[in-house]
Formats: C-alpha cells, structure tokens, sequence
C-alpha cells in the first residue's frame, strides 16, 4: 500500500470517529489507526521482498557470481566474473576504463559479497566507488544479493579466546585487533550485542567509565552479549578516530558458550563504507549491511551529483566512535565518545533514495550535512527521498548546515529536498537507543523522526509531506532556528503538510531549540504542535 493512500485512510478514519462524537482527547483510545499502519507495514514487507525494479541499461551489461571466474569476459551470466574487485578495483588493467555511462554491473541474487577493511586513513577508503553514470544491480532469481562489511572469520571458534571464565560469565576476547566496532550481530538480526563505550580520562591517560574511574571490562560488562572496542591510544584527545586505523582487542560477553558455535552467525563489522556513487550511479535491488560508518555515500563534496539508491535493503550500519569530546554532564577530564554514521550519506544534489528498507541503522539514517573547505556558499539541492520504510534506526533524516563551524563567512543552503511519502518507526529504538544514550542526552540528538539541527539548514524549500511517523524514544521532530553558535536564524522554515504524528501517550512530539514541547495526549498540546508547525492537513494519533 502506498504511504500516501495510507496516511489518507488514517485520517478519513480520525475523521469518522470525531463525527461519532469523539474528541481529539478520545483519539488516544482508537485502535484503528495504529492498527491500520501496523497491518500496512506488514504488507510493505512482503510486496518489498518480492519487488524487482526494472533497470534501464543503455550499454554493456557485466555479470559477477559467486560461481564465476575473474578471468571470464564479464559480458554473460554463464562466463560472469567472481569479484567486486574485477568491475570496480583500479589494479584491474582492463577495468581502468573499462566502465562508461549507462552501463550496468549486476550481481547474482543469492550470492554474498565482503568488502574488506583498509588500512588508508578516510572514511570512505574502504568503498568501491561506482563510476559515472553506472548502474550497480541484480540478476538471477532468489534473494537481493548481499554487500557486506563484516569479517567472516568471526563465524570461526578459533577467532575468539576465552578471557574471563568465573560464576557463569564468560568473555571472550578477538584474536586479533579490530578497528572500532559499532555492534556485534547474531544469526542475521535474531539477536545482537550492545557496545559498552569506553570514555577517556585525561588524568589517567586511560580508558575510564562516565564516573572518571579506570575502566574496567569484567565490571563494565555486566550483562550478556555486551562488548566493549578496547582500540590501542596513546591519548583520545582531539583525535579524529574516525579517519584513522586505530585497532584494538574486542571483548564480548557470551555466557552460553564460544560465540561462533552458539550462533550460526556472528557479524562482526569492520568496513566503514561500502559504496561511493559518482555522478548518476545507482544501486538498485541490493542487500548492504554491517558497515561501520554509512553502507553508501550519495555525496555532492567531490562535486558528484545525481545518485540513486533504488529498492535496496540497508540495515545494521553506522556508530563508529569518530572522536571523544569534553562535555558539560562529563565530570572534569572526561571525555565522552561521540559516534558518526547510520545508513545512506545524502549530503548533495540530485539525489534520490526511493522505495527501500532502511532498519537498525544509526546514529543517523539520511545524512544531509552541509560542510565546506573554504569560506563559501555550498549548496544542496533537488533532493527527493520517498517511499521508504525506515525503522529501528536513528534520526531518519538529519539535517546541518555546519558550513560557519568550518569557516565562519561559509553559508549553506539546502534547496528543494523533499522528503514523502515514507513511513518512520520507532526512532531511536533497537540497538541505536543503547548507543545514542551512551554519547548524548535523551533530550538531544538522533532519537528523531526529522532533525534539522547542529545549525538549521538555511533553506530554499524543505517540504515533509505525507509521511507517517511512528513512535520516537524521545521527540518525533527535533527543530531549532538557530544557525550555528548563534549567528543567525534560518531562512525558511520546513513546509510539513499532510503528515501522521504518531507517538507514545507520554512521549514528545517536538522538540524546538532543545526544550521540550507538545506531548502526545493532550488535545490542546496536539493543536498547539500541528499549527507550530503549520501543518494544517496533518494528524497526530496517540499510541497506547
């Protein structure tokens, strides 16, 4: 069912229910519309997992399976080549230029592939970049093929050793040292592991707890299937981990048993990106998961524009700690560790992500970050993100205009990004709430359906149409007006029509320059939001 006949069956029946006599009070005790998004969900799912997109290739067509051979022509599924590598990787002579606009590279359905870890500095070093204008896709019958950042040799018994073994708590440590690791997987989703994060004391020159004391792993580890990244640092101050390969040993709670014989799967992630699209690239009918830092860059900062994300499924990506910063909630000398990523980097224009499975990624989902290298104007426009079910995940779509942190004469414009037609659920819930409470505050950042903060977007048109919003841990909208460090106000404000507003009966539905606002179960706080922010066609639903 399509979002926006959906969000129009929500309201036809808010409708009917207040001609019966009820009031916006009494809505909080209607099942049926929370019911009808639940139901409609569902059946997004399983049209989703059926879907195939038809793709318009107007050149070559290469073939890469699981069961082919680098050394074959690439030009049909029977001499189809193995690797990523043989389409995208430069060392390939004949695949320099081999590549040209409207071309298409497609992957067996069923197959797996792994992007393997780099050890340059960059958080996009590790992507392998589809060039201009081609199409990275599917072929076969079968499940989307899958892209993945994690290390297989986690599923290995003999990848883990057991550190501590007292009282019914094991832990086990890495045999070898990792770059961060953001989450810890079980059996493609069942289950996964929450990262206890490290802070860093400069009195101690060491890793400490949020008190300030030494840190130590049995104690901080003291539910199962947590682990905390011990990674090796002379000092965390001001060091921007993010760009670096600094490894350490990773230590995992897992009573029951080695990991890699209690489950048929332990996804460890270590890539920090797997794709980079060029201008006019697409991905279209894939499956990218356990990436560190963001599964794709959509980015316009290397001048690209026009990239596409089609009917892909991304899940369990993002929250590497990027660096450890000074906090006011921090006792003196702490410093709290501060995380990056989630799914898609958006951050350009042209750009479309449309009909996809976004879930279990954060802190951030869509990144629309506006940052410059020199004092100038940088601006995105012409965006249009619609039809996706994004869940589990943080901040749906993030917006920052960061422009006067680089360079106080910069200004950035957001211009003409739509964002319609999706559907939003539970922000800031899953694995993300665990990791966005260790690095912020609930009342801040990332827990968010939609947030334009850090520094409002300066905009020429942001329009949040006809979308369905669906329970946040804290604020379904997180706004401000104010640009960075206070100097200005942003230039327009974002055009909300049409949307559904579902939230918690004690949750919040907006939180407008850091201060909470208009909670959900109280008629004239609801009125009080819809005309805050001129949404004059939108509904707010009470959840149970």
């Amino acid at each position: 069912m399509k979002t926006k006949r959906m969000v129009s069956l929500i309201i036809s029946l808010l409708i009917i229910c207040m001609l019966s006599g009820c009031n916006a009070q009494n809505t909080a005790d209607i099942s049926s519309p929370d019911e009808d998004i639940l139901f409609s969900v569902n059946e997004w799912k399983e049209e989703f997992n059926t879907a195939v997109k038809d793709l318009a290739i107007t050149g070559k067509t290469y073939y890469i399976s699981n069961n082919g051979d680098d050394n074959n022509d690439g030009l049909s599924p029977e001499t189809a080549w193995a690797t990523l590598d043989r389409a995208f990787e430069t060392y390939w002579p004949l695949t320099r230029t081999l590549l040209k606009p409207g071309d298409a590279v497609l992957l067996e359905r069923g197959g797996t592939w792994y992007v393997s870890p780099d050890e340059i500095d960059g958080l996009t070093s590790d992507a392998y970049n589809i060039v201009d204008g081609v199409t990275l896709g599917a072929y076969g019958e079968g499940a989307r093929p899958i892209i993945r950042g994690d290390i297989p040799e986690a599923n290995d018994p003999s990848f883990w050793t057991l550190y501590y073994d007292k009282n019914g708590t094991k832990i086990w440590a890495t045999s070898e040292k990792l770059q961060d690791v953001n989450v810890i997987v079980f059996n493609e989703g069942e289950s996964y592991a929450n990262e206890i994060m490290p802070f860093w004391s400069t009195t101690l020159n060491d890793y400490c707890n949020a008190k300030g004391e030494m840190f130590d792993i049995v104690t901080e580890l003291e539910n199962n299937l947590s682990f905390c990244c011990m990674l090796d640092l002379d000092s965390a101050e001001s060091v921007d981990l993010q760009n670096s390969t600094a490894k350490g040993t990773v230590f995992l709670r897992c009573d029951e048993g080695n990991p890699a014989d209690v489950f048929y799967e332990v996804a460890v992630p270590q890539a920090q990106t797997g794709l980079g699209l060029h201008t006019n690239a697409s991905l279209v009918d894939l499956d990218i998961r356990y990436f560190t830092c963001i599964a794709a860059e959509l980015s316009g900062y290397d001048g690209y524009t026009g990239q596409q994300v089609i009917n892909c499924e991304v899940s369990w990506c993002g929250g590497l700690i990027s660096e450890y910063q000074f906090s006011n909630e921090s006792p003196e000398g702490v410093l709290r560790p501060y995380c990056a990523g989630g799914a898609l980097q958006v951050s350009g224009s042209e750009n479309s992500v449309r009909d996809c499975y976004i879930h279990h990624c954060g802190p951030m989902t869509l990144i629309c970050s506006i940052h410059v290298d020199e004092p100038r104007m940088c601006k995105f426009e012409n965006m249009t993100h619609t039809g996706n079910l994004i869940e589990y995940c943080g901040s749906a779509l993030h917006m920052a205009d960061l422009s006067k942190m680089d360079y106080e004469d910069a200004e950035g414009y957001i211009s003409n990004l739509t964002f319609s037609d999706n559907i939003v659920m539970y922000s800031g819930e899953g694995w993300v709430e665990n990791h966005i409470l260790q690095i912020d505050s609930e009342n801040s950042m990332f827990f968010s359906a939609v947030e334009n903060t850090m520094g409002a977007a300066n905009n020429g048109g942001i329009y949040i149409a006809d979308n369905i919003f669906y329970g946040s841990k804290a604020n379904l909208l997180c706004l401000t007006d104010n640009l960075w460090n206070d100097t200005g106000n942003v230039n327009q404000s974002i055009d909300f029509s049409g949307n559904v507003y579902a939230q918690y009966k004690n949750g919040t539905l907006c939180n407008f320059n850091w201060e909470r606002g208009w909670r959900a179960g109280y008629a004239s706080d609801e009125q009080k939001f819809l005309d805050f922010i001129r949404d004059e066609t939108g509904v707010v639903i009470v959840l149970k």
